[in-house]
């Protein structure tokens, strides 16, 4: 069978899946692409909706913007560091650049809308991968309204259904290793005028909290916390117990109300053992996620998709091959993508757990920041 004839289920229908999607059916037109989501479209999640310039770049040049409403596109130009003691640091993006503040359903829809346009794109919500039946290759068997259908002829099965995959599971790919630090995250939305245009980042002893303009008449709030340092007394905790923490934030929320639930995330962390097994392969968060804390996520998951279009292109779309190669594949994703991440994440949650360390550095920062724009502005953000 030639690589344009070839079958592929993409399970999960957030950004990964859908962009995966999106750039295969640009592709080639022969290809045939299904992606099912057990919710129904447009998909929220909990998660932070400040997308960096990196990202930006790449939903611009695939038109995924272009079905958003400008005024549901809020700029900021940067981020800014607030410290639990008083302590502030600023940093702007290079000059000609900028993130978008974009509600997560909002972005959903929009890369549900671009993914309407491809006739070799198949969209199916409420339909939920059931188990993977063995054999040569696996047989992704789904559900939708109770009825069980096997896809025999799919030749390649993505799992870019989350931190919580389906498919990894199914396929055997689940990690023992061990969860470095178990961190929380919940997410709400305040009916208020935003006051700046950067993203602000509060700290305080084991917890922050990104806020984003996501309109002209809304932010968002998304909390980050170490689960196992004990600051709540249960693990599910209320607004109230979370703005404790930010008397000033609190302050400035007074003056809005809150426009939604507060919606609870976690365990964050995700790892796989690898990222194939005969025909699956991991993609986005179902194959590694660290932490939230760098507000990467989004540029990370459509990097991805490009990453993964561009080794099925280079293999032919055999799966053999991909899985003879999946060291020096590995190695290339980790290069490009996961390393410099990881480290950045893992450098940035020295700032939570150190608090000594958090106001030393963000005093850096406030008295030279041209040096905390220039880490801003690296590659992994940029592009």
């Amino acid at each position: 069978m030639s690589a344009n004839t070839k079958k592929i289920l993409i399970v999960g229908g957030g950004p990964t899946g859908l962009m995966l999607a999106i750039v295969l059916a640009e592709l080639d037109s022969q290809l045939e692409i299904m992606v099912i989501d057990k919710k129904v479209w447009p998909v929220d999640k909990v998660c932070g909706q400040g997308i960096m310039p990196g990202g930006i770049k790449l939903l611009k040049q695939y038109g995924i913007l272009d079905f958003i409403p400008q005024a549901q596109q809020v700029p900021f130009f940067g981020i800014e560091y607030l410290n639990q003691d008083g302590v502030t640091a600023k940093a702007s993006f290079n000059a000609g650049l900028n993130g978008i503040g974009i509600e997560r359903t909002i972005l959903s829809n929009a890369l549900f809308k671009k993914a309407q346009t491809y006739p070799n794109l198949k969209l199916q919500d409420q339909t939920k991968l059931v188990f993977l039946k063995p054999g040569n290759n696996f047989i992704p068997v789904i559900e939708k309204e109770g009825t069980q259908t096997p896809l025999e002829a799919i030749d390649i099965i993505f799992g870019a259904d989350g931190n919580q995959s389906q498919t990894k599971k199914f396929a055997k790919l689940e990690s023992n290793k061990k969860i470095p630090i178990i961190r929380m995250g919940a997410r709400i939305h305040y009916a208020i005028t935003p006051w700046t245009n950067y993203v602000q980042v509060y700290w305080n002893n084991h917890i922050e909290v990104y806020v984003t303009p996501v309109s002209n008449t809304k932010v968002e709030l998304a909390f980050l916390w170490n689960k196992n340092s004990s600051i709540f007394n249960t693990g599910s905790p209320q607004l109230e117990e979370l703005l404790f923490f930010f008397p000033a934030l609190k302050q400035q929320l007074a003056k809005g109300t809150p426009a939604e639930k507060l919606k609870l995330r976690g365990p964050l962390y995700s790892s796989a053992k690898s990222f194939i097994n005969k025909n699956v392969i991991l993609a986005g968060d179902a194959y590694y996620f660290y932490d939230a804390i760098t507000a990467e996520g989004i540029t990370l998951a459509l990097k991805q998709a490009l990453f993964w279009r561009d080794n099925l292109k280079t293999y032919n779309f055999d799966c053999k091959k991909i899985a003879s190669e999946s060291k020096q594949i590995i190695r290339h994703l980790e290069k490009t993508i996961v390393l410099p991440y990881h480290k950045l994440t893992k450098l940035t949650l020295l700032l939570n757990r150190f608090p000594l360390l958090r106001t030393i550095v963000i005093k850096v920062f406030q008295k030279y920041p041209k040096l905390f724009s220039k880490l801003l502005n690296q590659d992994i953000i940029i592009n």
